[in-house]
């Protein structure tokens, strides 16, 4: 997890910032930017929607939101790897 020189994370800073867009993003997408600690700070810097929002991914329903967005990325890296061409493939010249 990134975090700047005060210890805080990506889903803390653009609460900080209210983007409120870039904090969806991060909840959906980087599920270790938005442990349970995490949303708990960035409810502190949050206005009333946001908060609401966040709490929505702090308790069990978040639970298995966040587990949900983690297997999702393993599936992703999975697929990726799975497609990526390996050094064995051999690429055919256009001129054949």
């Amino acid at each position: 997890d990134v975090k700047d020189e005060n210890g805080d994370n990506l889903l803390v800073l653009a609460a900080r910032e209210k983007q409120s867009a870039t904090v969806d993003w991060i909840l959906e997408t980087i599920p270790e930017a938005s442990t349970r600690d995490c949303i708990e700070a960035a409810m502190k810097l949050s206005d009333r929607k946001e908060r609401s929002k966040l709490a929505k991914w702090k308790g069990s329903e978040g639970a298995s939101r966040r587990r949900l967005v983690q297997e999702n990325l393993e599936l992703r890296r999975q697929l990726k790897t799975e497609t990526e061409p390996t050094k064995e493939t051999n690429y055919e010249s256009a001129s054949d």
